[in-house]
């Protein structure tokens, strides 16, 4: 059982058992595409990244979090390659190992997706596109900017 070490942006740590944080569990769920973006999401992740052996990871505040789902099988891996692919964009993908495309989680946010081979199994690297423009107020720019609109 591998151990891993969380750490968020106070510097403080929290120590979680077994792959993914679910112990034993999470060798019996297997992992929802749509519930990894979801938590993803509602995490404010800017990116997903989703790799064979791993659990998924989120990146927040420019912070890779690995989050509390199993560890992604090769069979998984291929699964979400059949739910995001149409059948050009699969065959595409088994000629070059690569292919950039979008993917539009429903009631979610449309994501930039990049999927590769990697030491031989698939890996996904995703960037949520937001569909809701934030407020100003919420981006933290400059007041000078505000003035600019």
């Amino acid at each position: 059982m591998r151990k891993v070490r969380l750490v968020d942006r106070s510097g403080a740590s929290s120590r979680l058992r077994g792959e993914g944080g679910r112990g034993d569990q999470s060798r019996r769920q297997p992992v929802d595409l749509h519930q990894v973006l979801k938590a993803a999401y509602e995490g404010d992740a800017s990116d997903v990244h989703l790799i064979v052996g791993q659990p998924p990871v989120m990146r927040v505040h420019q912070v890779m979090n690995p989050m509390n789902f199993p560890v992604i099988t090769p069979e998984v891996g291929r699964k979400f390659l059949e739910q995001m692919l149409s059948k050009d964009q699969m065959a595409a993908f088994e000629k070059s190992k690569d292919l950039d495309f979008s993917y539009f989680a429903e009631g979610l946010c449309r994501y930039r997706v990049n999927v590769h081979m990697q030491r031989g199994n698939v890996g996904f690297a995703m960037r949520g596109i937001k569909t809701k423009v934030p407020p100003l107020a919420k981006l933290t720019l400059p007041e000078v900017i505000a003035r600019l609109t």
